[in-house]
């Protein structure tokens, strides 16, 4: 697996469907974490947030709720 393991990964915030924000990276230099602030309401009601990552080579992505999971294959 360390042989495949990507240098960082992108992925998008989704709020309710259509992409919020830029585009966003995570990488090893930051522990595979990242943070960010987002409203809990908008003039429709509350917001659902789901992410989208771009695929990896060698993974295969599902979803765990919103949090995407990544499986060697």
């Amino acid at each position: 697996v360390e042989d495949i393991r990507p240098h960082h990964i992108t992925y998008e915030v989704l709020a309710n469907g259509a992409v919020y924000g830029e585009e966003r990276m995570l990488s090893a230099e930051e522990n595979w974490k990242d943070e960010f602030l987002v409203p809990q309401y908008d003039e429709e009601g509350e917001v659902s947030y789901t992410l989208k990552e771009e695929p990896l080579e060698g993974y295969v992505t599902t979803y765990e709720g919103a949090m995407p999971v990544e499986t060697a294959r």
